[in-house]
């Protein structure tokens, strides 16, 4: 989400923008309710909040494959 030149929801609009079938799992230490709103908003289907939890991880990635 925190990124240093422009925002993780920034990014993923632009990127749902040019594809359609872009896939984002936002990876994020900031797992507030609101924040998974705003990302639901822009599309992004998926988000896993730090700590990470490695089977969840490779779980999620396996059932979006």
């Amino acid at each position: 989400v925190t990124m240093p030149v422009m925002g993780g929801l920034q990014m993923a609009t632009e990127l749902f923008n040019k594809k359609n079938n872009t896939k984002i799992i936002m990876l994020s230490s900031m797992g507030d309710e609101d924040l998974i709103q705003s990302a639901k908003k822009v599309g992004i289907e998926h988000f896993i909040s730090k700590p990470i939890n490695k089977k969840e991880l490779v779980d999620l990635i396996n059932k979006i494959l």
